[in-house]
């Protein structure tokens, strides 16, 4: 049963890290962060606010 736990886990891992990854992709996230260097999440609302009210 070991196996299909940590295969499971897997599965849901992976899923869970395809989702965030298409939130961040359909949110602009990553065009947000891509000329920061270290910011602070707030911060990165702040420039994400900004730019979709530029479009």
């Amino acid at each position: 049963m070991g196996n299909f736990e940590e295969y499971m886990t897997d599965v849901m891992n992976k899923s869970a890290l395809s989702l965030m990854l298409s939130v961040g992709h359909r949110t602009k996230l990553f065009e947000s962060m891509k000329d920061s260097s270290q910011m602070t999440s707030q911060q990165i609302l702040i420039i994400q606010s900004i730019l979709k009210n530029m479009r």
